[in-house]
């Protein structure tokens, strides 16, 4: 199981999505789409 990398790239996804939050609440439409790819991804 690649549960490390798992966690890993959860933490990059969060710390993305404050990042873009707090530039933009606009952008949040972004971290939903984002978050959506990764959930693809992963799953």
């Amino acid at each position: 199981m690649h549960l490390i990398g798992f966690i890993l790239r959860a933490t990059d996804f969060v710390v993305i999505c404050l990042v873009i939050w707090f530039h933009s609440l606009d952008s949040f439409r972004l971290c939903r789409i984002w978050s959506f790819i990764v959930i693809t991804y992963l799953v």
